[in-house]
């Protein structure tokens, strides 16, 4: 979108799985993608502000954030990084790194007390589309600089445009990191037949993984992550004043009608 590339590290360690607040269930899938749509639950009896509902008739208590300790990530270019919770959420985040942090292909290992888990560094993701054009019946060609070892990482898309009328759905996709993958025009009909709003957004992530022996649960990712807007036909806007002659700004979608 513009902004300065950066890197951070951080993250927060929970005594169990988030529930999802805006569950997404599969409608279509397609050569490594999913088109997925809202699947709201009905419960008939709030589940309060620790819990959400999860499935009909069904409240699921949002886990605890724990202090676990003094973080540290090594294997950077600057040296260990050592984080330490903010209470009283426990987040835990590094000063500005180097960027990128890492050399790509070497190991990066978080520690704390009590577990241990690593990953390869990966390569800043250099997204190499001109333009991202989105309509019925096309299929969206993605292109981008492929690693130096394609084995070792993946490709998360995640493609949304209708995220500011009230979300209608989204295609996620996991692929091979290859430099290039095509989103099909099956799913990418039936994604702008459930609506478009404005400000529509792609987001492609390169990511390496691990998990700790001890705490197998405890997941730690290294991604580069990359948004662009997206072309959709239709005007975004915030005010009328953005509208061509005669169309005037609907706020509810964000967009020029």
């Amino acid at each position: 979108t513009g902004a300065k590339a950066f890197s951070v590290a951080g993250g927060t360690v929970y005594d169990g799985p988030v529930p999802e607040a805006f569950p997404l269930a599969v409608a279509l899938e397609e050569v490594g993608c999913q088109l997925l749509k809202p699947s709201l639950p009905f419960c008939s009896e709030a589940c309060g502000g620790d819990a959400v509902c999860v499935a009909d008739e069904t409240c699921a208590a949002y886990p605890k954030p724990q202090n676990v300790g003094v973080l540290q990530v090594t294997g950077l270019v600057a040296g260990a990084a050592s984080m330490e919770p903010f209470p009283p959420s426990f987040a835990y985040q590094s000063a500005s790194l180097p960027h990128p942090p890492c050399v790509e292909g070497e190991e990066v290992a978080l520690g704390a007390d009590g577990f241990q888990a690593s990953a390869s560094c990966v390569a800043p993701l250099i997204v190499t589309n001109e333009a991202f054009v989105v309509r019925r019946d096309r299929a969206l060609e993605l292109t981008w600089e492929a690693p130096a070892d394609s084995d070792q990482t993946r490709i998360l898309i995640k493609l949304d445009v209708s995220h500011h009328g009230g979300k209608k759905g989204e295609i996620d996709c996991d692929v091979p990191d290859t430099g290039s993958f095509e989103i099909p025009a099956s799913l990418v009909t039936a994604l702008v037949d459930l609506g478009l709003a404005g400000f529509p957004t792609i987001v492609l992530t390169r990511t390496a993984s691990g998990s700790s022996a001890e705490e197998p649960a405890v997941k730690f990712e290294i991604v580069s992550g990359v948004e662009r807007e997206v072309d959709t036909g239709i005007t975004s806007c915030i005010e009328d004043a953005q509208c061509p002659d005669g169309e005037l700004c609907n706020m509810d979608k964000l967009v020029c009608e």
